[in-house]
């Protein structure tokens, strides 16, 4: 129920709207997954860190709709990895929600935090466990993400884990816990 309810929640935040024919600006390209509108766009000197009137960049949209090209484009053209949108997620969050692992690599070979947390205490870690996106957890935990962080519910991905009752997922992210120091 909660996760349910969530997912819905995120949805509608992020603003998935339907594509339309022709994109008429830089947030529609990206959540076209529209390579040549956005690179026409940025050579007209488009500010790529934007946001729309939901608050998102293109970069939190392309991450959020699957668009790993769009992802690249913005990202060569130096689109910030850490703008967040008012509920304080960034793009690889949205990333992270999707379970796009090309979108993910991309974003932490160009320096995306890990372990920021949004306006709940989410973590990207967190939006993967939560929403069963298995190919994206391994390399957030390769990133350092922390599995014991919490949110303000007081659960983290860890405990998560644990009420999927998901005996694999909850060795790995086990595994990858800090230690506490001697």
């Amino acid at each position: 129920m909660k996760r349910t309810f969530f997912a819905l929640l995120l949805a509608l935040s992020l603003g998935a709207s339907v594509a339309h024919a022709q994109t008429s600006n830089i947030f529609d390209a990206a959540r076209a997954d529209d390579v040549k509108t956005v690179q026409a766009l940025l050579d007209a000197k488009a500010d790529i860190n934007q946001v729309d009137e939901s608050g998102y960049t293109a970069l939190t949209l392309a991450s959020y709709n699957g668009s790993p090209n769009v992802v690249a484009l913005l990202l060569k053209d130096g689109a910030s990895t850490e703008v967040t949108d008012r509920m304080g997620r960034t793009a690889l969050m949205a990333a992270a929600f999707q379970g796009d692992a090309q979108s993910i690599k991309l974003l932490l070979d160009h320096g995306a935090k890990v372990n920021v947390l949004d306006a709940n205490g989410a973590t990207s870690l967190m939006y993967a466990v939560e929403f069963g996106r298995k190919a994206v957890i391994k390399p957030l935990l390769d990133a350092k993400a922390d599995p014991t962080i919490k949110d303000v519910r007081g659960m983290s991905a860890l405990s998560i884990a644990k009420e999927q009752d998901d005996a694999e997922l909850m060795k790995l992210l086990s595994n990858a816990a800090p230690k506490p120091a001697n």
